[in-house]
């Protein structure tokens, strides 16, 4: 607002770089490394993988699969 782009917080160049359906749009799709490769990584550098919190991130049905991954 200081630099003159515009008066509101949540005006229209709000709505221009944070509206999914906005040509202008600023917003990112984050991209996640592969569970293998972190495990891995993890284990490369003599850690332990570990799953913490499976109930809280609602990702129970994933356990299997980090089981062979080594977690």
């Amino acid at each position: 607002m200081e630099s003159g782009y515009t008066n509101t917080i949540f005006g229209d160049l709000y709505n221009k770089l944070f509206n999914k359906e906005s040509d202008g749009n600023i917003l990112v799709t984050p991209k996640y490394p592969d569970i293998e490769e972190v495990v891995g990584a993890i284990h490369d550098a003599g850690g332990i993988a570990v799953l913490a919190h499976p109930y809280l991130y609602d990702n129970i049905d994933s356990i299997p699969r980090l089981i062979e991954c080594g977690i």
